[in-house]
């Protein structure tokens, strides 16, 4: 090795994914010195994108370099997902105390964190060490918070008070994940975020019931959606488990008006959330502005064959999506679709008409988790002829769907199969062409 040796950063980053820090400023590699371009693609590759998980001494030590300037300064992208021990998903009795600061995937994966007495001072030095650390982080682009994993003993009330007094309210996307008193303790407080353009709310139940649950959707946190409303581009919703038939109709009636949005999604597993009347979201879809929609829906954890079964699925979604029909201008100017619905011949004929209507301006069709024949699937989108891009999931690769599709889509640039009853696997996945579709055909 020499002095002399230029290489494109492009090849140190190949490199680099292969190396640890003590590799590229150890004294017996010294192989920053290999290139003049090694050490800044290093520092790069190593702290645009950081993700930190497990809490234990090494990854402390690790976090510990960001106050480094040199270091802190660089950081993009910081994901904060603390795990001290529990099975991961599963959370913590009480608000839950992990935050998780998201963005690309990086990666800072320590060793098993400690048991017994040992957790409480970790996680209070790992606290101490972050909210000195924030304030640092200065060209901080992407930020979030999740509180699943922690146990209610931990208190996080000076990082909360440090978030809000950081460059973090400067960020352009904000993803938090939280059970409703988790937004609640975080809303009390937060000021406006003057930049703030994408945005996403994942909803996370707890072991118990809230009565004040419901309340806490209308009054706090759709206040702090609608704060930033004018500038929003990207809203993304999601309701998991546990959340005991929470009611959402009432705090998606609470939202908007959102000028500016032109990409927004909707995710709930209905077993464990209901949607009792779907004006305040169809309203949402309205959106004049809006480019690219996301509806999925399932019944909860379970294989994927279960949910279709599922009657509160079926018939809330079914109802969603008449309503969409029905309403003219909903998604009036969508060019992108991406749906996973269980639905019902009800839903299904619905789903049929919402397309037909959304034909001229609809070029992206994404429908997940029902399996279509080739026949099935020519009457559910073939009143869509100018689709660029058709990603669905059919029952099995035949000779007849080969038939239908060149003739149903002449314009398709990009098709994506997934297949159930491929020969290699349940689900195999299978993406062509037009020229590749014209050879099969």
């Amino acid at each position: 090795m020499t002095a002399m040796i230029e290489l494109p950063a492009e090849i140190w980053l190949h490199v680099l994914q292969y190396l640890d820090d003590e590799l590229v400023r150890g004294r017996g590699y010294r192989l920053h010195e290999v290139s003049s371009v090694f050490l800044q693609v290093a520092l790069d590759r190593r702290y645009r994108a950081l993700k930190v998980t497990d809490i234990t001494p090494r990854s402390i030590l690790r976090i510990r370099r960001l106050a480094d300037p040199a270091i802190a300064r660089r950081v993009r992208s910081l994901t904060l997902a603390p795990h001290l021990g529990r099975a991961r998903g599963m959370p913590a009795v009480g608000h839950g105390a992990a935050m998780s600061i998201f963005g690309l995937v990086g990666g800072f994966l320590g060793q098993a964190a400690p048991s017994g007495q040992q957790l409480a001072t970790i996680m209070n030095e790992w606290l101490e060490i972050v909210v000195r650390l924030l304030p640092l982080l200065s060209s901080l682009d992407t930020f979030g918070l999740e509180t699943n994993m922690l146990d209610a003993q931990i208190d996080i009330q000076p990082l909360t008070s440090c978030v809000w007094q950081s460059p973090c309210i400067r960020v352009t996307e904000l993803r938090l994940s939280s059970n409703v008193e988790g937004y609640v303790s975080l809303f009390k407080t937060s000021p406006r975020m003057p930049v703030l353009e994408r945005l996403r709310l994942g909803f996370l139940g707890s072991e118990r019931p809230n009565p004040d649950d419901a309340h806490a959707l209308v009054t706090c946190i759709a206040p702090f959606v609608n704060r930033h409303a004018g500038r929003l581009q990207v809203l993304r919703v999601s309701f998991f488990t546990l959340l005991h038939q929470l009611d959402m109709a009432p705090f998606f009636d609470a939202l908007g008006p959102f000028p500016s949005l032109h990409t927004c999604a909707f995710h709930a597993r209905f077993a464990d959330t209901m949607l009792s009347k779907p004006d305040g979201l169809v309203r949402l879809l309205c959106t004049p502005s809006l480019r690219t929609v996301q509806l999925c829906a399932s019944s909860g954890p379970g294989s994927r064959r279960t949910w279709a079964a599922n009657e509160i699925t079926e018939a809330q979604l079914a109802d969603f999506i008449c309503c969409l029909a029905d309403e003219e201008s909903a998604l009036r100017s969508v060019d992108t679709l991406d749906i996973c619905p269980a639905m019902s011949p009800a839903g299904m004929s619905a789903l049929r008409r919402l397309l037909a209507r959304l034909a001229p301006t609809l070029s992206t069709l994404r429908v997940r988790e029902h399996h279509f024949m080739a026949e099935e699937m020519k009457m559910l989108v073939g009143a869509v002829p100018a689709l660029n891009e058709l990603a669905v999931c059919v029952r099995a690769l035949t000779i007849d769907l080969f038939d239908v599709l060149p003739v149903a889509f002449p314009g398709l640039k990009k098709l994506i199969l997934q297949v159930e009853n491929a020969v290699s696997s349940p689900a195999t996945r299978v993406s062509m062409s037009p020229a590749r579709l014209s050879g099969a055909c």
